[in-house]
């Protein structure tokens, strides 16, 4: 994985630097990213290979999630049923 800066401005830019990044046009690698301990999680929106999407049905939705964790080398599968006519009170 790969990733870089995109400015849509030159405040943006200027507000980088400020922030200590020198270099704005770096291509950032995995490892530049996340090192360390590091959590990922994922929500499938659209369904795909990966995941499946939201699905919808009568007064809720249903999700598929994943969540991975490097320090013990966890991956978890979790899938939700969401209730839309309920609404706690905190």
């Amino acid at each position: 994985m790969q990733a870089r800066l995109v400015f849509m401005s030159q405040e943006e830019r200027d507000r980088s630097k400020e922030m200590g990044i020198d270099d704005l046009d770096k291509v950032y690698t995995a490892e530049d990213m996340a090192r360390g301990e590091v959590f990922f999680t994922a929500t499938g929106v659209t369904s795909s290979d990966f995941l499946p999407g939201v699905g919808y049905r009568a007064n809720g939705a249903t999700t598929h999630s994943i969540v991975m964790r490097s320090k013990s080398r966890t991956v978890r599968f979790i899938e939700t049923r969401h209730q839309f006519d309920y609404k706690p009170v905190y």
